[in-house]
């Protein structure tokens, strides 16, 4: 009897595998089709609002536009698309703390009427048309945010700097 359960065990864990396997084969070759962007993609894009530690407050909006065309798997997306993320936290200098912060996500990528779920982290932040040394960097992504900061004085992210940022996930067709 014991040989029997064992067998029986031993097959219905082998049939479960396989058809484990088999799925995740399948669901890879669904979503290869589907990638725009992958991951790990680096694009540019310029903030179209300026974003001031005084008057932006959790939860608030913005638009990025990208800053030159990009070309995807079956899909372009022209300079001037939109990114539309929102900010998660806004921390400004104060008696008892020396830095100031903003920290922002990235909710989806505007094409045509259809909003791409869209993830990524800012790699750095400069003046348009500066030169490398000007810019400055943001820190890694925390809780699926990237917190961009400064010491000393509140944080002013104005209208025209351009974000570096890299894909956090791949960007799927709707």
């Amino acid at each position: 009897m014991k040989k029997a359960i064992c067998g029986f065990l031993m097959f219905f864990t082998f049939v479960t595998v396989c058809f484990a396997q088999q799925n995740d084969a399948n669901t890879d070759k669904k979503n290869g089709g589907n990638i725009i962007l992958k991951a790990g993609t680096k694009l540019s894009a310029q903030l179209q609002q300026t974003l001031d530690v005084e008057k932006t407050q959790s939860g608030d909006d913005f638009v990025l536009t990208l800053t030159e065309d990009v070309a995807g798997n079956g899909v372009n997306f022209s300079k001037g698309t939109e990114l539309l993320g929102r900010v998660v936290r806004v921390k400004s200098v104060s008696s008892d703390n020396n830095i100031s912060e903003i920290s922002i996500s990235f909710d989806f990528l505007k094409n045509g009427d259809d909003y791409l779920k869209f993830k990524a982290s800012v790699i750095s932040v400069a003046p348009e048309g500066a030169k490398p040394e000007m810019h400055f960097e943001a820190s890694p992504v925390f809780k699926g945010a990237t917190v961009i900061s400064i010491k000393g004085k509140n944080l002013q992210l104005e209208q025209g700097l351009v974000f570096n940022l890299k894909l956090n996930i791949d960007l799927l067709k709707p």
